[in-house]
């Protein structure tokens, strides 16, 4: 990726993230509000990102545009910290959410990637029921009565 003349590193960085997003996601385009603040919540959460992205594009173009899950497994032993940078980049588009329990931050909710696959036959609720992964915890034991047969 070519910096445009006159553009700032900020504007750079952003676009180094978004030709990164494309090749992980197989995407071409993506809402660039919802972008800008993915963008903007990586780099703040953790201070390597923006020289973790330009390495892992550098990377992509030395062993093509693979699933995330593939590049992820083969950068695992050498560089975890670009493995974890995929899954971070992956985990925001796909499912909206930035951090780890207990810290983590919505960004994005009906228009994470996640809904794109049933978009033809499901409504996406306008609202998130609870917190994030809600569906995957263990419910709360409740007494059941017991009728008295007297």
């Amino acid at each position: 990726m070519t910096p445009a003349l006159g553009a700032t590193s900020a504007e750079n960085g952003y676009r180094a993230f978004i030709a990164l997003s494309q090749r992980l996601t197989g995407r071409t385009r993506f809402d660039a509000v919802l972008g800008q603040r993915i963008y903007t919540a990586l780099v703040l959460a953790d201070s390597r990102f923006e020289r973790n992205v330009r390495a892992l594009n550098r990377w992509l173009q030395g062993h093509g545009g693979v699933p995330s899950d593939i590049v992820t497994a083969a950068l695992k032993p050498e560089s975890p910290e670009l493995a974890a940078a995929v899954s971070d980049v992956v985990r925001a588009w796909y499912l909206g959410l930035i951090g780890q329990t207990p810290n983590v931050r919505v960004l994005a909710y009906e228009k994470a990637l996640m809904f794109d696959a049933v978009d033809d036959v499901l409504t996406i609720p306008s609202y998130c029921r609870d917190l994030p992964f809600y569906w995957a915890l263990k419910p709360p034991d409740f007494a059941v009565p017991t009728a008295s047969l007297d």
